[in-house]
């Protein structure tokens, strides 16, 4: 058994150390009665042969949906294929007992993709990078 102080290393990233780390995390919500029960979701837009073409992914927990990342290869956009992934996420978030849904996405990317399907800023990173915005944006799901 090991009685000296811990130590701080610094390390290259792996999965191991990262799911250890969220694991004290976690332990820690427990303790303090916030559980977070988490729920993850995903759909991928696949073509033909299989080459994913875009997708969704989003978590579930303490009654709030975060859609994690959502991107349509460029070719497939303007076709409804990123509004549908969106409400598919929206659904399970909704099934999931979320009330509502928050994302980031950059001034460069999707912010007024996400505002026409009825997402309000709710927080700006300026000069991130350099003159564009980190935005946040979050919506009340539909019941």
């Amino acid at each position: 058994m090991n009685s000296g102080a811990p130590r701080i290393i610094i390390e290259d990233f792996d999965h191991a150390t990262d799911a250890a780390l969220s694991h004290l995390l976690e332990s820690a919500n427990d303790v303090a009665g916030f559980r977070r029960n988490r729920r993850d979701f995903s759909a991928a837009l696949r073509d033909d042969d299989g080459t994913l073409q875009g997708g969704v992914k989003a978590q579930a927990f303490w009654g709030w949906l975060y859609i994690a990342e959502l991107a349509v290869a460029p070719q497939w956009r303007g076709r409804g294929y990123g509004r549908t992934l969106l409400t598919l996420a929206e659904e399970f978030g909704t099934a999931s007992g979320c009330d509502n849904a928050w994302l980031m996405t950059m001034s460069f990317q999707a912010k007024r993709f996400y505002e026409s399907a009825g997402y309000v800023p709710f927080a700006t990173l300026p000069h991130y990078p350099s003159e564009e915005s980190r935005c946040f944006l979050q919506k009340t799901l539909p019941r």
